[in-house]
């Protein structure tokens, strides 16, 4: 009989075993509860014996739990969207369900992933650059930041936690609640195109997936996965207290104003403050940090969503350092209503940079447009926001992604091909599929053209092609409806400003998922071709939100 590992699991025992005295046998595998010293299924034949922890007790594996600490880290940056769809496509996802599946067995750590390296059909699968990068995201996904998994196969030596949405899983193998949770996650930030979008993520759990009170400016262009902006740099040398300045600067927040009006900001001392000078600042439109102009320019570096607006001149004494701009029309677009004051008027977002990473406090202003006469609610006092909340920042629903990418079922579509409903009849490989086994995706009723956002960041392949159309997916299980259209698949009927969808069924109804993940995004657009920008898609022809006088007035 092989021996049984017992000391990887010697905290789980210490819940089951008995009181016993200093006489007492050591624990067996009778002791076990039943099932647990299975050997591991699949491929995986010649793994060592151990027990199966998957059939332990639900209050012994670990299940997604709100720890303030944790939410407080979290919330100092924003999720992106950037994990490469190769490593969710069928082909990818097959070469590595011995791994998936052995991960709801076992804590997400580097004692776990050692073991792993020493089998050689864990060892095949891990070497893959998918499976690298999908368990970089189940990492980022499930651990706390400062949490990291040691695996010689990780590029950089190991993989980092970031939102911590099932932080015990360190400790002992996943619930299913935990692993529904993290595949939505994993799925939610998939990007097709190459480049790193920050998104909002909403769940049922505000704790799990708390809404910031204030959004950090970006410090990374979206292109090749994020490139970092130039002036976010440290200077190599000490750098002159006058503007402009090409490195050294540090990122503050996004704030929101009325398209058209004149904004001032300038930088206050704290009051316990013992400074005497200013920082310099600069604005940017939109929510990521800018170069300046007058400094030279790199190549790559002029962008669509990003621009220099103004800056204060120098360090400089109080009074003296105001920066004013004209706010940008980068942002969602209010409803044409007969008598809303704000009728077809846009809102613009712009961000803040520092000269100094001290913390200072800002003031922020700005002119009234002269065409709104009336304004009982003073609307434009409100809209002029800094910094502003994520859901101001983050005002269009996407859509929802559910499933479990851990609990494997069998991939429909293969590599000889096989007829899938709109499936593009160019796409004869299994890699090219998405969306298989089981995990699914829905789109909010704001997008007009159905499933084409969706296949828009998901399936290059398709969308690339000369012979694509709106109606041509690369899904195997194809995006519905969220709600608010017959087949709609969530149990809400709509989201607003905070809001995530819940309890969403698979494409054929049968299998009702708990934990979906609801994502948000700054501009329809962002997961899109760049082109989208200037001459938007049919299914965004229109920046209108229904939803931004509920987001402005905080009605109900």
């Amino acid at each position: 009989m092989r021996r049984i590992e017992v000391t990887w699991v010697f905290g789980a025992l210490l819940a089951l075993l008995p009181a016993c005295g200093s006489g007492s046998a050591p624990p067996t595998a009778a002791d076990l509860p039943a099932g647990a010293a299975r050997s591991l299924r699949g491929a995986i034949v010649d793994a060592p014996l151990r027990p199966d922890l998957s059939t332990l007790p639900a209050t012994m594996l670990a299940s997604p739990r709100c720890d303030p600490v944790i939410r407080q880290d979290v919330l100092r940056v924003m999720a992106h969207n950037d994990l490469g769809h190769n490593a969710l496509a069928a082909e990818a996802l097959k070469s590595n369900a011995g791994l998936r599946e052995a991960l709801t067995k076992r804590p997400l750590n580097s004692a776990t992933f050692k073991e792993l390296d020493e089998n050689v059909a864990f060892k095949q699968e891990e070497t893959a650059n998918e499976t690298d990068e999908l368990l970089k995201y189940v990492v980022s996904c499930a651990l706390a930041p400062g949490d990291s998994v040691e695996s010689r196969h990780a590029n950089g030596g190991a993989w980092s936690g970031e939102l911590g949405l099932c932080s015990d899983w360190k400790d002992r193998p996943p619930s299913l609640a935990c692993q529904e949770l993290v595949s939505s996650c994993v799925l939610a930030r998939v990007n097709a195109r190459g480049k790193r979008v920050p998104i909002s993520l909403r769940g049922d759990s505000e704790c799990l997936l708390p809404l910031r009170d204030k959004v950090p400016v970006e410090t990374q262009f979206r292109e090749k996965d994020g490139t970092t902006i130039w002036s976010f740099e440290k200077c190599a040398q000490t750098p002159a207290p006058k503007d402009p300045r090409p490195c050294g600067w540090h990122p503050l927040y996004v704030g929101t104003c009325l398209s058209g009006t004149t904004v001032t900001v300038r930088a206050k001392i704290p009051f316990a403050s013992k400074r005497r000078v200013l920082p310099m600042l600069r604005v940017c439109a939109g929510i990521y940090g800018c170069n300046d102009p007058r400094t030279p320019r790199r190549p790559g570096e002029h962008v669509q969503y990003s621009e220099f607006l103004a800056s204060t001149p120098e360090l400089s004494v109080v009074g003296r350092n105001n920066a004013t701009f004209t706010c940008p029309s980068n942002g969602p677009r209010f409803p044409p209503y007969p008598i809303q004051p704000l009728s077809g008027q846009q809102i613009g977002y712009f961000s803040l940079m520092s000269s100094e990473e001290a913390q200072v406090d800002i003031d922020v202003e700005a002119t009234r447009l002269a065409s709104i006469v009336k304004d009982p609610l003073d609307l434009q006092r409100k809209i002029l926001k800094y910094p502003a909340p994520e859901t101001a920042i983050f005002s269009f629903p996407e859509g929802a992604f559910y499933g479990n990418l851990f609990r494997r079922t069998p991939v429909n579509v293969t590599l000889g091909g096989r007829s899938v409903p709109g499936l593009d009849p160019k796409l004869q490989f299994a890699r090219l599929v998405m969306l298989s086994e089981n995990m699914h995706a829905c789109y909010d009723k704001g997008w007009s053209s159905a499933v084409e956002p969706l296949t828009d960041r998901m399936c290059t392949e398709v969308q690339d092609s000369s012979a694509a159309s709106s109606e041509t997916t690369c899904f195997e299980n194809v995006p519905g409806p969220c709600s608010g259209q017959p087949g709609g698949r969530c149990a809400k009927s709509d989201v607003g400003s905070g809001d995530a969808y819940d309890d969403c069924s698979s494409d054929d109804g049968k299998t009702m998922w708990r934990s979906p993940i609801t994502t948000y995004v700054n501009h329809p657009c962002d997961l899109s071709k760049d082109w989208c920008y200037q001459a938007p898609q049919p299914s965004l022809s229109s920046l209108v939100n229904p939803r931004l006088l509920k987001l402005i007035t905080g009605a109900p």
